[in-house]
């Protein structure tokens, strides 16, 4: 049997009777009198805290509530005493406190956020921690719950989660329509860059090698938009991986500076890059590595009009196996009030006023210092801009260790990527599924011209309507087409050649949505290899080629 409560008016009034009938019992009144000063200091820290108090029976019936739960619910003891709450509970609050019921008669404590309603109606939210009552002998009768009201805590964060949710939906909204624009944006470049490399052995005027030269960097400047783009938006969904490398830094580093050191040549300015680590063999993300160098390069020769631009690559001054790219120029610099905003996307054409635009021009989009520095950090480094009173100063810190073996460096790659490499591939059959005429039109131009046989898809279906007339050494597929696209494609292509139990035919994904995910797409559904757009020539020759080798080698 559980002991009746004693209230404070009670206590006093059996205390009282205890010193009027029981005087010479002295020792009876002082711990009646030491119970009701224990109770009223535990109930006096209930109230100071703002703490709700109740006590339950094992089956979850109120057996008392203390005054301040009262004043926090608007209810009345009358209203709750006897009762298992379900005034106070809506259906997620009866369904858990079901499952505190019989955690209490397990004899476990614990802390949980419970909702409860007011008894106006509006509901409130507690941080409730209960606790099993036990008699002497460990049996239990019981269980008690101190309440918290934390309903402003947990409105504010419903809130906060509401509008977080809402800003993520809208954020991937604006991904979305940007590598969808972008996607569309790659396609005609990739046949206007395809038709430049065509044309790249014709013989030009001085006249015409101008113009050619002229639209080739402009090509090349649309490209580098839609890159940035279609990288920045990888990067805010956490979809660029680290892919570490054992290399020689000055090595991977010298094709990037010697091509910046023709573009400086060209203005007149003078580039000078020095490396003074103490060990140059180190494990890098080389890709990532290289596009940061780029950028910097890049700005500082585009900003600077005369004078000199530095590339140094050192030890980090207090970071053990760190290295630090440092790039300063001597140019325009940069205005302190634009530093918080230079790495934000396009934080410079948001500025203020449009006069007092610096450092932009003519093929910039805003995001390559943004891009950069989301790319050092994937690398678990940062970029900064170091404060100099005469140009800009960016400073790339990076995690990079030592390693001891040497490793046979992959060649750099030369400055003509664009030429289309001589090859007869006569006999050699590929399958091209692809809807946009103008793709179509570049890749039947660069295998007619290796007298590769090519039919035509303008969607997976036709595709496969096409295989059942033969065999094709090569299988080239769109991600993106009408009716049926190239995944399923190649889904049912390898489910065909399972059925059949024939032999598996080389099927490569051709896409302008070169990112991690599509590739693991692309090979989950059964794809031998993947080509991004827009590619060179001597990319697909590199995909044909090995087919047309490995069959050789094969008969």
């Amino acid at each position: 049997m559980r002991e009746p409560h004693i209230s404070m008016s009670d206590s006093s009034r059996l205390l009282a009777m205890l010193e009027e009938n029981l005087p010479e019992n002295l020792d009876l009144v002082a711990q009646v009198r030491a119970i009701r000063a224990s109770e009223f200091k535990h109930r006096t820290i209930l109230e100071e805290l703002d703490l709700g108090y109740m006590e339950v029976g094992l089956e979850g019936e109120v057996v008392h509530v203390h005054p301040r739960f009262l004043a926090m619910t608007g209810f009345t003891e009358e209203e709750l005493v006897g009762t298992k709450g379900e005034a106070m509970l809506d259906e997620e609050g009866t369904a858990r406190m079901a499952e505190v019921v019989l955690e209490r008669k397990a004899g476990k404590a614990s802390s949980y956020e419970m909702p409860i309603l007011h008894r106006d109606g509006h509901r409130m939210w507690f941080l409730i921690t209960g606790a099993p009552i036990r008699q002497e002998d460990g049996t239990l009768t019981g269980s008690v719950g101190i309440h918290f009201d934390i309903t402003q805590r947990k409105l504010l964060e419903l809130e906060t989660n509401r509008a977080l949710t809402a800003e993520a939906y809208a954020r991937n909204r604006e991904r979305g329509l940007l590598m969808k624009m972008s996607h569309e944006i790659r396609t005609p470049i990739n046949a206007i860059n395809g038709m430049f490399s065509l044309m790249n052995n014709v013989p030009r005027s001085k006249e015409y090698e101008a113009i050619w030269q002229g639209a080739m960097r402009a090509t090349a400047m649309l490209r580098k938009v839609v890159d940035d783009v279609l990288d920045l938006s990888r990067l805010e969904i956490g979809k660029s991986s680290v892919q570490l490398r054992e290399v020689d830094v000055v090595d991977v580093t010298s094709g990037v500076a010697k091509m910046h050191h023709l573009l400086a040549n060209e203005k007149g300015i003078h580039l000078e890059c020095n490396c003074e680590l103490d060990e140059t063999q180190r494990v890098l993300d080389v890709d990532k590595w290289l596009q940061i160098l780029t950028n910097l390069l890049g700005n500082a020769i585009k900003y600077t009009e005369e004078g000199v631009v530095s590339l140094v690559i050192r030890n980090h001054e207090s970071k053990a196996d760190w290295i630090v790219a440092e790039v300063s120029d001597e140019g325009k610099g940069i205005p302190t009030e634009h530093h918080a905003r230079i790495f934000e996307p396009f934080g410079m054409l948001n500025a203020d006023n449009p006069k007092e635009i610096h450092r932009m021009k003519e093929g910039s989009t805003g995001l390559g210092l943004s891009i950069s520095r989301e790319l050092a950090r994937v690398m678990d480094g940062e970029l900064t801009l170091v404060p100099q009173s005469v140009g800009a100063c960016f400073q790339l810190s990076i995690p990079s260790k030592t390693w001891d073996k040497p490793t046979q460096l992959r060649a750099t790659e030369d400055d003509h990527v664009n030429q289309v490499p001589n090859w007869n591939a006569e006999g050699m059959r590929v399958l091209l599924a692809e809807d946009n005429d103008i793709n179509v039109l570049y890749a039947k131009a660069l295998l007619d011209r290796w007298k590769v046989h090519v039919d035509v898809a303008p969607d997976g279906q036709h595709a496969l309507d096409l295989m059942e007339g033969g065999r094709y050494d090569a299988i080239l597929l769109d991600v993106q087409m009408p009716n049926m696209d190239g995944l399923e494609t190649v889904r049912r292509i390898r489910a065909r050649e399972r059925d059949t139990e024939g032999e598996m035919q080389q099927v490569f994904m051709v896409t302008a949505f070169a990112d991690v995910e599509t590739r693991e797409m692309a090979q989950a559904a059964g794809a031998n290899g993947f080509l991004a757009k827009p590619f060179a020539p001597d990319e697909l020759f590199d995909v044909l080629h090995s087919i047309h080798m490995a069959r050789g080698e094969s008969q």
